[in-house]
């Protein structure tokens, strides 16, 4: 995996005995590479960096905007979830369909990148 031999050659206690300058400069890169570790393995936060990058537009947290029906399926799977908690089954029906919900997101969200269709 290429994020534990870059974070293996950069960390700082590997670097403890080397110049001020190259400790800190392996300090700064080990932070960038655990930032964009976290970045990438986001689904939320890899959308927020790739819309600014690509396209320029900044998005802050407050400023997501969801539609009423999607807001109103998100109350129904709370709904269906406190109902059914006592069902193990019930439950992992609820889990499965929510993980298609959210691959068939990922899917669009992905094409729309694509086409540049934000």
């Amino acid at each position: 995996m290429k994020f534990k031999k870059l974070q293996m050659a950069t960390h700082p206690d590997k670097w403890v005995n080397a110049s001020h300058r190259e400790h800190t400069y392996s300090m700064d890169n080990s932070s960038l590479i655990n930032k964009a570790y976290k970045t990438l393995r986001d689904p939320y936060e890899r959308g927020v960096y790739l819309l600014n990058i690509l396209f320029n537009t900044q998005i802050q947290e407050n400023e997501t905007r969801f539609d009423s029906q999607f807001l109103s399926e998100i109350m129904k799977v709370n709904e269906d979830i406190e109902e059914n908690i006592v069902s193990k089954n019930k439950l992992m029906n609820i889990f499965t369909d929510n993980e298609k919900n959210m691959k068939k997101v990922m899917h669009d969200m992905s094409l729309a990148f694509e086409s540049n269709d934000i």
